[in-house]
């Protein structure tokens, strides 16, 4: 993972076991929240790829959020903007993730609406209302809902793999 600019906050991931991990924090997972980056997918990489994900990795599932590409269909790709709750989850859907081109991505939860949104370059793609997202504080030891970029739920083949690509201007 590298960054050659020091003025930008670009990060870049090889696709294999880069990634960034940054321990539980409240603020990090609101009751009301938005999630944000831009993208730049690389070729050759055609898999589950987590991009932002704040999520528990082992059984009991709790509640987290995902944002990345994974399986929509059966054998079909596209980005989803997911929130994880115990016994399954909600995938919001888009299109595949573009190739060699900047991708604006963003996914919002608002508590008290109980209503999740998914944007692809400021178009809503899709929206669901639902009670699906109540951020927990984590379980010791503090493992639970970490924060990750670059790579999705760290021992869950349904929300794994590490992205390939470079992301940009996470929010």
């Amino acid at each position: 993972m590298t960054s050659n600019n020091p003025k930008t906050s670009l990060l870049c991931f090889d696709g294999v076991d880069d990634f960034v991990e940054i321990q539980y924090q409240t603020q990090l997972n609101p009751p009301t929240l938005t999630v944000e980056a831009w993208v730049f997918a690389l070729d050759g990489k055609n898999d589950q790829q987590g991009i932002v994900t704040s999520a528990t990795p082992t059984e009991p599932k709790d509640w987290g959020y995902m944002l990345g590409e994974r399986e929509v269909d059966v054998d079909k790709l596209g980005m989803t903007f997911s929130l994880v709750k115990p016994g399954g989850s909600i995938n919001l859907k888009a299109n595949p993730l573009p190739k060699n081109v900047w991708t604006y991505l963003a996914g919002t939860y608002d508590y008290n609406s109980k209503t999740f949104n998914f944007y692809v370059n400021g178009k809503r793609v899709d929206s669901y209302t639902g009670n699906y997202y109540n951020p927990l504080p984590p379980k010791p030891p503090e493992t639970y809902n970490l924060l990750r970029l670059g790579t999705g739920v760290i021992g869950s083949s349904g929300l794994a793999g590490n992205f390939k690509g470079y992301i940009d201007e996470v929010r």
